[in-house]
């Protein structure tokens, strides 16, 4: 099935239809479908699978209990919590701008050549949307590393790491927000950042050598 033709204007910005209805709110919308989700999945989740498995899960649940590991699996909740936090201000700025996915960027040509380099727009709301895409996009970059910090430093300091990763997830949606706003607005958040997936790799590297000179 072919794209749907929408009028646009000289740049191919659509001229009316965006990829949400203009009474869409992306900041009750997207929280609330998350919510509703969560809600439903867990309800078959705990009925399905919890329930039926209550005793043989009994030991499991009470290792997690006595090292205070439930810290660690609600690390996972709070960088989840923190990812849909950016999700919306990338939804709230793409829906200003009226584009469609597949499209993630909107670029423009500089220079006087007819033919010249393109570079991302980074003015007014093209500009805000551009920069909260490449605010998760970084996040995603290195998110994968920082999860296994957290994994495995949180195995021995749960509560620690726990309330490590809410600064990680904090400061990465205030370093999402100030990008938003411009390039330069990113900095604060993203080295309390830095400095926290610091600690985490620190962390780390003291557990790994402790464990080989264990004695």
């Amino acid at each position: 099935m072919s794209e749907k033709t929408r009028e646009t204007d000289a740049k191919g910005i659509p001229l009316k239809e965006g990829p949400y209805p203009p009474s869409f709110n992306v900041f009750i919308m997207y929280p609330l479908m998350n919510i509703i989700f969560a809600s439903l999945m867990g309800y078959i989740a705990h009925k399905f699978i919890v329930i039926p498995n209550t005793n043989t899960s009994k030991e499991k649940i009470a290792f997690l209990a006595k090292h205070d590991l439930g810290y660690l699996y609600l690390s996972l909740i709070v960088l989840r919590i923190g990812q849909l936090i950016m999700a919306t201000i990338s939804g709230n700025a793409r829906k200003q701008t009226r584009v469609h996915p597949p499209d993630q960027h909107i670029y423009k040509i500089h220079g006087q050549e007819k033919m010249g380099y393109v570079f991302l727009d980074q003015s007014g709301k093209n500009g805000n949307f551009n920069r909260a895409q490449r605010a998760i996009a970084n996040y995603q970059e290195t998110f994968p590393q920082y999860a296994l910090y957290i994994v495995a430093s949180g195995l021995i300091y749960p509560k620690q790491v726990f309330g490590l990763v809410i600064l990680f997830a904090v400061s990465r949606v205030l370093s999402a927000v100030g990008y938003t706003s411009s390039t330069n607005g990113r900095m604060g958040g993203f080295m309390i950042s830095q400095l926290t997936a610091a600690t985490l790799e620190s962390l780390t590297a003291i557990i790994a050598y402790k464990a080989l000179h264990f004695e």
